[in-house]
């Protein structure tokens, strides 16, 4: 599981084509039940720290990734996790 989740961090910070491909893929990994208690929390404190020091092209794939996450993750669940962002 943290294999996916790696691979998806890589090819956000591309350019191509796989990068629209990883935060899709990502968004809808994120937001499975048994992955979103272990995986989510880690993820939103990686792209906090993405969004802090990367350059602009990677923040557009992690914020891409994270609109998403909070689109197809159910409300009472996400509410929580906007206070850490």
């Amino acid at each position: 599981m943290e294999r996916i989740l790696n691979v998806c961090k890589k090819y956000l910070a591309g350019t191509t084509k796989a990068q629209d491909i990883a935060f899709y893929v990502s968004e809808i990994y994120l937001t499975r039940p048994d992955v979103k208690d272990s995986y989510l929390p880690g993820f939103i404190n990686w792209a906090h720290e993405v969004l802090t020091k990367d350059s602009a092209q990677f923040k557009k794939g992690v914020l891409s990734t994270l609109a998403g996450v909070f689109k197809h993750g159910q409300r009472e669940q996400m509410m929580w996790r906007l206070a850490v962002i």
